[in-house]
């Protein structure tokens, strides 16, 4: 039972991990475009829905999948009031399940509804503060940053928290990644290839603009510098196969780090990861990438012993920690295509 429990929270906790690691620090989890008593509709395509399109609205239930009765999360909302721009509800929402997978979005099952509301966001306990309009840059997000807020020439909170009535959080001291603003620091941005509005349209996948972000990054990072790894999803993978099968290129594999198997483009690996963002493809110099931590994973011990009585129950508890951050010494090295179509 023990070594059953360990292991599980290890592996819970890497997939945690991950996922805030594609994120920029908010903790979106999904966004409600529908609700009733018992029940919650989040959006799950990449454009037209009804409370806004941009990050987050393409992950439907995939964070529920595997969540247990009573796992807890939080609403947050944003307003257009300058005194509160973005509100983190106090009740927690109980998901009980996943109960249907729609092409356009999924429904959850929870004993909670009520407390949300259309447009809301659903976020882990604890993990995001609300924001006044004249907070501290970054005072609300908790987690780790993710390759979402640092391969992009935004500023973090133009990327999370948005509507369709009030757009992005609009605070009066820009949330820059790392501190730096990217309206004052012009060169502190990423490669980015997105029609005119990002998320306002889809454009196939083509050689041209693969290779154009290609030549982007290695111009900044160097040659046989960067880029040396390019991560997509699995629907623009076929996407990318289905290309090459129609202008008949063969298509070479190569062993990464660790024994992973990756597609060859230009001497460098394309795979994909669980997280990857829907409709983007990123070219990255993992070499001005590090993930800067105080601790490695850890059983919390200082008082003498991992496991510790649980008050009132017959049971023992322990805590894994780590403390980190993920961080970009050169932003201009990486990038991102932007805004494709694919098949879900």
């Amino acid at each position: 039972m023990i070594d059953t429990e360990i292991t599980g929270i290890v592996n819970d906790l890497q997939k945690e991990v991950n996922r805030q690691l594609w994120g920029c620090g908010y903790g979106t989890l999904g966004h409600c475009v529908a609700i009733d008593t018992t029940a919650i509709e989040l959006a799950k395509s990449y454009r037209g829905n009804d409370y806004g399109d941009g990050f987050g609205c393409g992950f439907g239930a995939k964070y529920f999948e595997e969540m247990a009765s009573g796992v807890l999360v939080e609403v947050a909302s944003l307003s257009d009031s300058a005194a509160t721009d973005f509100v983190v509800g106090t009740t927690d929402i109980a998901v009980t399940g996943v109960t249907t997978y729609g092409a356009t979005t999924d429904t959850l099952a929870n004993t909670t509804a009520g407390s949300t509301g259309e447009g809301d966001w659903l976020v882990r306990p604890g993990c995001l503060r609300t924001i006044e309009h004249d907070s501290t840059a970054g005072y609300g997000r908790i987690e780790m940053m993710g390759l979402r807020g640092i391969v992009t020439d935004e500023n973090l909170e133009h990327i999370a928290i948005f509507d369709a009535t009030n757009g992005h959080l609009d605070i009066t001291e820009e949330d820059g990644l790392q501190g730096l603003d990217k309206d004052s620091y012009t060169w502190w941005k990423a490669q980015v290839d997105s029609t005119s509005t990002r998320y306002g349209a889809q454009r196939a996948l083509t050689f041209e603009l693969m290779q154009r972000m290609f030549d982007k990054v290695e111009e900044k990072a160097g040659k046989d510098y960067g880029p040396n790894l390019i991560l997509t999803t699995r629907a623009i993978r076929r996407e990318y196969l289905d290309l090459c099968q129609t202008d008949r290129r063969s298509v070479n594999t190569m062993i990464l780090d660790g024994g992973w198997e990756a597609l060859n483009y230009n001497g460098v690996g394309l795979t994909v990861d669980n997280d990857a963002i829907d409709g983007e493809m990123y070219f990255l110099t993992t070499k001005d990438l590090a993930i800067y931590r105080m601790s490695d994973y850890a059983w919390m011990e200082k008082d003498g012993a991992v496991l510790s009585r649980v008050t009132g129950y017959d049971a023992y508890e322990a805590v894994l920690f780590r403390y980190a951050e993920l961080g970009c010494k050169r932003r201009n090295s990486q990038g991102v295509v932007a805004d494709l179509a694919y098949t879900i």
